[in-house]
């Protein structure tokens, strides 16, 4: 089991921040899925959070890294560009370093 699907995490890329994360364990983000819905995404570039709209949360404003119906390691998540594959990585494990070591919530 790869750690997006481990941590319950979505990871992807947003045309304004750039990388960005998805933590499905905020009880903000499990109310349910209509498109006026608010959704809070953590910032990679500084761990900062933004709110935005379920239905927003389409391409072009965000890429998907990876699809949540595949289970891959982390370091499978980006095959043909090993630069994305690293930061991408490194962003992922950052996150779950520090929300183990704070242990928040976003209620």
């Amino acid at each position: 089991m790869g750690l997006l699907n481990k941590h319950n995490l979505w990871m992807g890329l947003h045309k304004d921040h750039q990388w960005v994360i998805l933590d499905r364990n905020f009880p903000a983000n499990n109310d349910g899925w209509g498109s006026n819905r608010k959704l809070y995404f953590v910032k990679c570039s500084d761990w900062n959070i933004f709110i935005d709209l379920r239905s927003n949360w389409i391409s072009p404003n965000y890429t998907y890294i990876v699809s949540d119906d595949f289970e891959f390691p982390e370091l499978e998540l980006f095959k043909k560009d090993i630069v994305h594959e690293e930061k991408a990585t490194k962003y992922l494990k950052t996150y779950i370093k520090k929300k183990e070591k704070f242990g928040f919530l976003l209620g």
